[in-house]
């Protein structure tokens, strides 16, 4: 069955970066190297998809070469299974390694990535290094689904050595980013995809501008599902207020198991949640 998802994504370069080395996905398209003045509707159309975010570090065009690397392979994955998504993720670890390793400029160039996965009927999310998805359910709220990859939430897991960069929130694993080549262990997390559920993943220029509970009543407050766009901005805006001290990145996405050809639980709360049809 072919699946139809509409969702939003933005990109943008914050308040005190030099460039943008955020890149987003969705489907068959990626964004990359770009600051967009606004949030964008975007669709896909096809039996399997990924979408998500790729936050690109090391300096120079390092960083941007790494994210934009990481995208690129993602919407090219065919297959989309959690198995494949972990095999691409090993994969380009070591693209990444040793592109830094063979070129002086892109020396240490790696990227953090996150997203949302749907193929075989299969719902799943995953992330490496401290990009999230958080997933907004009517019941219980905005929930983070993912775990970050740092000395915060990791500290006691000694198999996931500190990354040179992020002094703040020191970051334990990255596609690439490393002098020496190490194996990473993607995480990958399996979601209900017999639920409806608005996901949205983020870099933490996000989050560590905004705080969740705040993130959640944006959400309410626009109408997300409704107001794809409306929401992203607003999340945007709250990230520049709050600082903007890195670059944002963006995706929304309402979930339907209908659209995805799952039985669904009994569903529609999206629609009753946001004042009756999606417009």
């Amino acid at each position: 069955m072919t699946t139809k998802l509409k969702g939003a994504w933005s990109t943008h370069l914050g308040k005190r970066k030099p460039s943008n080395e955020d890149a987003v996905f969705f489907g068959g398209e990626c964004l990359f190297g770009k600051s967009m003045e606004d949030p964008e509707t975007v669709e896909l159309d096809g039996a399997d998809w990924l979408l998500g975010v790729a936050d690109g570090v090391g300096g120079h065009n390092a960083g941007e070469m790494a994210s934009r690397t990481c995208v690129e392979a993602m919407v090219g994955l065919e297959e989309v299974m959690p198995q494949t998504v972990d095999s691409l993720l090993k994969k380009l670890n070591r693209e990444i390694f040793e592109k830094s390793e063979a070129d002086e400029e892109l020396a240490g160039m790696g990227t953090t990535v996150a997203g949302v996965g749907f193929g075989g009927e299969k719902l799943f999310a995953f992330n490496v290094g401290d990009s999230r998805v958080y997933r907004f359910h009517a019941e219980r709220g905005l929930e983070r689904v993912t775990k970050d990859d740092s000395l915060v939430e990791r500290g006691d897991d000694k198999d996931r050595t500190p990354l040179p960069f992020a002094p703040s929130n020191v970051i334990t694993q990255a596609l690439g980013g490393r002098k020496t080549f190490k194996d990473i262990k993607p995480n990958l997390y399996d979601l209900d995809a017999e639920e409806e559920a608005l996901y949205l993943v983020c870099s933490d220029g996000l989050n560590d501008m905004v705080e969740d509970d705040r993130m959640e009543e944006i959400l309410r407050d626009t109408d997300a599902a409704n107001n794809l766009e409306k929401a992203a901005e607003a999340l945007l805006a709250a990230a520049l207020v709050g600082g903007g001290r890195d670059n944002v990145s963006i995706v929304l996405a309402p979930y339907s198991p209908e659209n995805c050809g799952v039985k669904s639980k009994g569903g529609g709360w999206l629609s009753r949640l946001f004042g009756g049809g999606r417009r």
